[in-house]
C-alpha cells in the first residue's frame, strides 16, 4: 500500500483499511471479469456485480511528438529545464512532464507540488532565456507526501517526520485548506468539512433506482 510512502504509512494505512473491513490482494492482477465473476490471476473468485476500476495519472499525448519524447506512462520528456526533448521552444510541465535522469528514472511524481515547482522555475528560466542569461536546472523540493483513508484516518510523510492517524488527517486538511485561493474560499470550504464532520453526513449524493424481481423499475422514494 502506498509504496511511494515510507514503510510505517504504508503499514499503518493497510492497517486502516484492514480494520474497516476491506481485504486487500496486492502483486495481483485480474484475469478475467464476465458481468458476475471477477477472476484473479492467484485463483481468487469474487463474485460481484460491482467493479470500479482506478488507475494512476496517465499523459496525453499532442500529436505530432515523436516516440523518443514520449516516456513511461504516455509522458512528455523532457530536459533539466522541462523543455520537450528533441525541440527548443516547447515545454511541459506538471503530471504530463517528465524529467528523466539517472538519479530520477521515471521523472517526477505526479503530484501538485511538482506542478508548482516547475511552473515557478520555468517562468525564472524563460526569463533569462529571453534575456540572453544562462538557465538553470529543476531542483524537485519535496516536501512530503500526505494520503487520507477515511474519517480520522490518514498519513503523513514530512521530510524526516511521520505521522499517522487524527493528527495526520487533521494535517492533511490542513495543507489542503491552505492550498485553496482567497478567504472565503477557503471559509467556505472549512464550514463544509466541519459541518460534514459534526453531522457525519455529506452534501453529496447519488440516487440510484434499481429493479424489482420482475424488472421493473421501482422508485427509491416512494418504496
Amino acid at each position: 500500500m502506498l509504496a511511494a510512502m515510507s514503510p510505517q504509512a504504508s503499514f499503518k494505512a493497510k492497517r486502516f483499511l484492514t480494520d474497516m473491513g476491506i481485504t486487500i490482494y496486492n502483486s495481483v492482477h485480474v484475469e478475467s471479469y464476465d458481468g458476475n465473476l471477477l477472476k484473479i490471476d492467484d485463483g481468487t473468485i469474487i463474485k460481484t456485480r460491482n467493479v470500479l476500476w482506478a488507475a494512476g495519472v496517465k499523459g496525453e499525448i499532442p500529436e505530432g511528438l515523436p516516440a523518443e519524447a514520449i516516456a513511461r506512462g504516455s509522458r512528455i520528456q523532457t530536459d533539466e529545464i522541462n523543455r520537450v526533448k528533441g525541440y527548443q521552444e516547447i515545454f511541459a510541465i506538471g503530471d504530463v512532464s517528465a524529467v528523466v535522469s539517472a538519479e530520477n528514472p521515471n521523472g517526477f511524481p505526479g503530484v501538485a507540488q511538482v506542478a508548482l515547482q516547475q511552473g515557478k522555475h520555468l517562468a525564472k528560466n524563460l526569463e533569462a532565456i529571453i534575456s540572453g542569461q544562462p538557465t538553470t536546472p529543476f531542483k524537485y523540493n519535496d516536501l512530503g507526501t500526505m494520503a487520507t483513508i477515511g474519517r480520522n484516518k490518514a498519513v503523513a510523510d514530512l521530510k524526516k517526520l511521520r505521522f499517522q492517524g487524527f493528527f495526520a488527517w487533521i494535517l492533511w486538511m490542513f495543507v489542503h485548506l491552505m492550498s485553496l485561493a482567497g478567504f472565503s474560499n477557503k471559509s467556505i470550504v472549512f464550514l463544509n468539512w466541519a459541518i460534514n464532520y459534526l453531522t457525519r453526513n455529506s452534501d453529496n449524493r447519488l440516487v440510484i433506482r434499481y429493479f424489482d424481481n420482475k424488472t421493473m423499475m421501482v422508485d427509491p422514494i416512494a418504496r
